[in-house]
């Protein structure tokens, strides 16, 4: 990682079948842990463990030079041959939008090709003071049976707002399914026996 730059729940190497590329991936978030950090995500081209390859370095979403730190990030490819997609959780953007989509089909030239800030969909409950509701990670799976099948779906993980569905079939636009709902009395508190 380069200086006072940490990896988080993003990491791992995932292999990649594109018009542009063919080969291991490894993929890294980005979070600072100290002054000289590099934020956004890291993707290595490992398809040679003992000689990796850098493709891009601190890339994400910018407010103004540097890219905004991400805790978490999931890539995943619909199918071989096609394109490729990554999504990052952004801790630092001002406008709330914390989950960011990227079309990786060239993973030497990421492009960002959605924001969402998902408590427009009423993920947060502040009757059940879940006011504040933050993405702390997500994946992506393409099914291939069951209610969703040939669509890809996102799971996003918020603390506070339980858990999110999203159809991701058309990354640079997907759409809200459903969320947990939580009951106005916790039922473990209401039944202390």
């Amino acid at each position: 990682m380069p200086q006072d730059t940490r990896p988080g729940e993003g990491m791992y190497v995932t292999h990649l079948e594109t018009p542009t590329f063919s080969g291991d991936v490894l993929v890294m978030n980005a979070e600072g842990c100290g002054k000289n950090f590099k934020g956004g995500f890291m993707l290595y081209d490992v398809t040679d463990p003992l000689n990796p390859v850098k493709l891009k370095e601190g890339f994400g979403d910018r407010t103004g030079g540097d890219a905004h730190q991400t805790h978490s990030a999931f890539v995943w490819q619909p199918e071989e041959g096609g394109p490729a997609y990554l999504v990052t959780q952004d801790e630092d953007d001002p406008l709330f939008q914390d989950l960011d989509i990227y079309d990786i089909t060239n993973p030497k030239r990421p492009r960002l090709i959605a924001e969402l800030d998902l408590n427009e969909f009423d993920i947060a409950q502040p009757a059940l003071n879940l006011a504040d509701s933050s993405l702390h990670d997500m994946t992506v799976k393409c099914m291939d049976s069951g209610p969703y099948e040939g669509r890809c779906i996102m799971l996003a993980s918020y603390w506070d707002g339980g858990y999110v569905l999203l159809d991701v079939t058309d990354p640079a636009n997907p759409v809200f399914i459903e969320d947990t709902e939580f009951a106005a009395i916790d039922p473990e508190l209401a039944d202390p026996a």
